[in-house]
């Protein structure tokens, strides 16, 4: 797959507030886990959280750890909650996303909509996404 400049930028110009990501590297600068979450515009106060992990390292406890540090930030900075999406036969990201908390709230077309509050009631999500 090839980014284009918008997509490209997307990723990899993060504000560290509503945008932010951690990635995880061997000892030889190998990339083998990123956890990213980016603001939900039409939802002040929320994110959607993406992760992934290279095969090889899975069940490695890597995206836990990468995302216990991301929720951190994000709470400092603000955020009310992260909402995540994956695909309904995805058992490793069902398993992961149910361990870190988070709450199914829907599944349409083969993906599943999960939310995590952090903590802070003054915002709220109730629209899906289509």
């Amino acid at each position: 797959m090839k980014l284009d400049d918008t997509q490209l930028r997307h990723l990899t110009e993060l504000d560290y507030t509503s945008s932010f990501a951690l990635v995880a590297l061997t000892g030889d600068g190998e990339g083998v886990s990123v956890v990213r979450y980016a603001a939900l515009p039409e939802h002040p106060g929320w994110a959607e959280v993406a992760f992934t992990v290279k095969r090889g390292w899975r069940r490695a406890a890597i995206a836990t750890m990468l995302y216990r540090i991301v929720e951190t930030r994000a709470r400092d900075c603000g955020l009310c909650g992260f909402v995540a999406f994956h695909l309904a036969e995805n058992e490793a990201a069902a398993g992961l996303l149910d361990r870190l908390a988070f709450d199914v709230v829907g599944t349409a077309g083969g993906i599943v909509e999960t939310r995590k509050r952090l903590g802070d009631a003054r915002c709220a999500l109730t629209p899906r996404r289509p």
